[in-house]
């Protein structure tokens, strides 16, 4: 393996992560944060082990008003273990509370990345 003895391998929680404060650059949650039962305590904890200036990139699903409703409403009663479909006003919230800045766009017709730096 080209990082053995070079990198560790945690299993960790995205609402408790096992990591020291301030000791990454970056963090990337792909495909995961409409998982979260809380997600103002994963963008904290990703804030919290992020460096001043360090980015959180998410990369989500995402669909337009409607078709978001109708699958807010049915995903309680899905086995996926999906919990919300964000909009961009939801995510700015929940990352606003934390970070300094955010950029959000579109990909494609079904998601969406969102880029958030915390505060030198």
């Amino acid at each position: 393996m080209r990082l053995a003895g070079r990198a560790e391998v945690l299993l960790g929680d995205a609402e408790r992560l096992p990591f020291h404060d301030a000791g990454f650059d970056a963090a990337w949650c792909n495909d995961s944060f409409h998982h979260y039962p809380d997600p103002e305590r994963a963008a904290f904890q990703a804030w919290r082990v992020l460096a001043p200036g360090g980015a959180l990139v998410i990369g989500d699903a995402w669909q337009p008003a409607p078709a978001r409703a109708v699958m807010n409403a049915w995903l309680p009663r899905s086995r996926e273990g999906d919990v919300r479909i964000y909009s961009e006003a939801e995510l700015r919230d929940i990352l606003g509370a934390w970070f300094a800045e955010m950029s959000w766009r579109r990909v494609g017709m079904t998601a969406c990345v969102a880029v958030a730096r915390k505060g030198r």
